[in-house]
């Protein structure tokens, strides 16, 4: 008979407590002052005839920062009437939509894209800006923006991410590397919470 590592099982059950507790819709932003559409494939080719930038806000439930980033920035009258006003505000539950995370080189929670109006990568950063900060950034996103100005010129493909269909043992255990490694990275002694911290 052959027994499964203990912390094995205790990752798995902690798994399962994680996708049961949590609803479908992931994160609840729908609280949010923030107009933000809901990821989907198409979200931001359907919206670049409007000719703004666009906020893409990558967060997860569990991310102890990104409800300080709802609770500190985001429900600032100041910064939501700024996004609603100028910004196309989309939502992208990171644990459901893993693909465009990678996609867009994500690392960390919560985790910042600013798009051109054509779908290329304006702008990105990690972490948390207080509401004073966050809306000095948005200011100079949207002007350099009106301007033509841009930071990068990246372009991504309008597929999903694929996974590769096989892992050799060295790339599981890179993987596995990088998961703990992320973990440690992610943790926040003083706040004890997961997610990054304010920049």
């Amino acid at each position: 008979m052959m027994f499964k590592n203990p912390w094995l099982i205790f990752l798995q059950a902690s798994f399962f407590v994680l996708i049961l507790r949590s609803p479908l819709t992931g994160f609840e932003h729908h609280q949010s002052p923030v107009n933000f559409l809901e990821y989907t494939q198409s979200v931001i080719q359907n919206n670049q005839s409007r000719q703004k930038p666009f906020f893409l806000l990558f967060s997860a439930e569990w991310c102890h920062w990104c409800k300080i980033l709802e609770t500190k920035t985001l429900k600032n009258e100041r910064v939501y009437s700024f996004l609603n006003q100028n910004f196309i505000n989309v939502f992208i539950d990171a644990d459901i939509h893993t693909g465009v995370y990678l996609r867009y080189n994500a690392k960390g929670y919560p985790f910042t894209v600013f798009l051109n109006p054509d779908a290329t990568v304006y702008f990105k950063y990690p972490g948390v800006l207080y509401a004073e900060e966050f809306l000095e950034v948005l200011q100079g996103v949207r002007e350099n923006v009106i301007q033509g100005k841009e930071l990068y010129a990246e372009k991504f493909s309008k597929g999903e991410y694929q996974p590769p269909s096989s892992l050799e043992d060295g790339a599981i255990k890179e993987l596995n590397e990088m998961f703990h490694e992320g973990m440690l990275d992610n943790v926040d002694l003083r706040e004890g919470g997961l997610g990054q911290g304010e920049k």
